[in-house]
């Protein structure tokens, strides 16, 4: 969602004091606010041109390429097209701790992404992403046969796109003993194929999972797939004011592209 702020704050930033709208300094806008991107390119519609005092936007569309919404998360990738927005200027130029409170209605917008492997693999190794994934191995490590009832430190994370919607994904986990030394070595291996379940879910099918190189029980399995497919459930959103629903889920041997429509009430 830090797209939608960008976009509404660079729009602010942009118009001018007799009402106009330079695209060219909307898209300066938008860089200053990234940490970096190589191509951007901003489409406004709106008539007539000084409702955008009032805060409304007929439409706008974003094209951009090498997208860093972070140091660590970078898109190949990044379009964006809105329905049209209704916004508070007063109130969004006051900040707050939730500028959604600045929506006079909705925003709504189509939104396609894409992520390249080695994308994916440089945002997997951000602490954000990391810190989500240790509860995951600590949750996982209680729970298969043959681990040691202790605690579990994420230290390696990797992945490969296989082609036809299909991924491989390994975590690598290790514990201590009193004096500092490894005592323990776990290696999950998980290869499947993502597929979009009912709009709102990204899930793994047809997963073929390994516990230090050795198949898992079924009842096992399930329950490590149980636990990584929680993490890519998107209705999580909804107690935030945010309906996201998936349309198009496409991974070849290089790239993961993904189309969505975005509500943020």
């Amino acid at each position: 969602m830090e797209w939608i702020v960008l976009l509404l704050t660079g729009l602010l930033s942009g118009a001018t004091p007799t009402g106009f709208i330079v695209e060219s300094i909307v898209e300066g806008n938008l860089r200053s606010r990234l940490a970096g991107v190589d191509t951007l390119t901003v489409r406004i519609d709106n008539t007539p041109s000084h409702q955008l005092l009032q805060g409304k936007v007929d439409r706008v569309r974003l094209a951009s390429r090498g997208v860093h919404l972070t140091p660590d998360l970078r898109l190949d990738t990044l379009e964006l097209e809105t329905d049209p927005l209704n916004v508070d200027l007063q109130q969004l130029r006051q900040g707050g701790r939730d500028w959604r409170n600045a929506l006079r209605q909705p925003v709504q917008g189509a939104v396609r992404l894409v992520l390249t492997e080695a994308d994916l693999k440089q945002a997997l190794q951000s602490p954000q992403l990391r810190d989500r994934l240790q509860s995951l191995v600590t949750n996982l490590a209680r729970n298969f046969p043959g681990t040691a009832p202790q605690q579990y430190e994420l230290s390696d994370l990797d992945l490969e796109f296989l082609g036809d919607n299909r991924l491989r994904l390994q975590l690598q986990a290790r514990s201590f003993d009193a004096t500092g030394e490894d005592s323990a070595q776990l290696t999950l291996d998980i290869t499947g194929k993502l597929v979009i379940e009912g709009g709102r879910r990204i899930q793994f099918s047809e997963a073929d999972i390994l516990l230090n190189d050795n198949p898992l029980p079924p009842m096992f399995a399930n329950i490590a797939l149980s636990a990584l497919n929680s993490r890519l459930d998107l209705d999580v959103l909804t107690q935030q004011g945010i309906t996201a629903r998936l349309l198009q889920l496409d991974i070849d041997d290089e790239r993961l592209s993904l189309a969505a429509f975005v509500r943020v009430e």
